[in-house]
C-alpha cells in the first residue's frame, strides 16, 4: 500500500512540474523585466573613465551613430562628436566625482512609447569644481540604451544646467 501512494505521490508531483514548467514556457515575457546587472558595470567604469578625465575611455562603449540627448532639448549625435563634446567639457571641468549611485537595469519587452531592448537608468550624485574656481554638486539622473552587442547608442541625461551654468561662470 505505501510503495502505491509512493507512486500516487510521484506522479502528482510530475504532472504537477509538467504543468507548471508548461505554463511557464507559454507565458509571454512580462512587458519590461528586470534586466543584466552586467551594464550596471559597464556604465560604472563610463563614470569612472570621466572621474579620471580619460573621455576615449568613456565613449568606448559608444555605437559611431550614438546619440546624447539632455533634457534640455540639446542632442550630440555620433561618438567622434559626443567625444569632441566632453573632451571639451573637460577643459573647464578640474574635477569631477559620482556618488550615492542607485542602479536599475531593465528589459523592455513592450512600448509604445520607448525603445525596445535593454535600458539601465541611472541616479547619482555629481561634485564637480571648475577651472573658474566654482563648485556644482547635483543629482543626475541617467538613462542608458544598449544594443544587442551591448554598445550605448543613445544616453538621456536629466540634469540642472543652471547650476553648472554658475559653477563655470564663478570668478574667485
Amino acid at each position: 500500500m505505501m510503495a502505491v501512494m509512493g507512486l500516487i505521490i510521484t506522479a502528482c508531483t510530475q504532472a504537477t512540474d509538467q504543468n507548471a514548467e508548461a505554463n511557464v514556457a507559454d507565458t509571454p515575457p512580462a512587458p519590461v523585466e528586470i534586466g543584466d546587472n552586467k551594464h550596471i558595470a559597464m556604465a560604472q567604469e563610463g563614470l569612472q573613465a570621466m572621474t579620471n578625465q580619460d573621455t576615449e575611455a568613456f565613449v568606448a562603449r559608444f555605437t559611431d551613430d550614438a546619440m546624447y540627448i539632455f533634457n534640455t532639448g540639446d542632442t550630440i549625435s555620433g561618438k567622434a562628436a559626443i567625444t569632441e563634446f566632453w573632451q571639451g567639457r573637460m577643459e573647464v571641468i578640474e574635477t569631477i566625482e559620482f556618488s550615492n549611485d542607485l542602479w536599475l537595469p531593465l528589459q523592455v519587452n513592450e512600448s509604445e512609447d520607448v525603445a525596445l531592448g535593454k535600458w539601465l537608468l541611472a541616479w547619482f550624485q555629481v561634485d564637480a569644481s571648475y577651472t573658474s574656481g566654482g563648485q556644482m554638486s547635483q543629482y543626475i539622473h541617467t538613462s542608458y540604451h544598449f544594443t544587442e552587442n551591448d554598445e550605448i547608442d543613445v544616453v538621456l541625461q536629466y540634469l540642472d544646467r543652471l547650476s553648472i551654468m554658475q559653477a563655470e561662470g564663478a570668478q574667485e
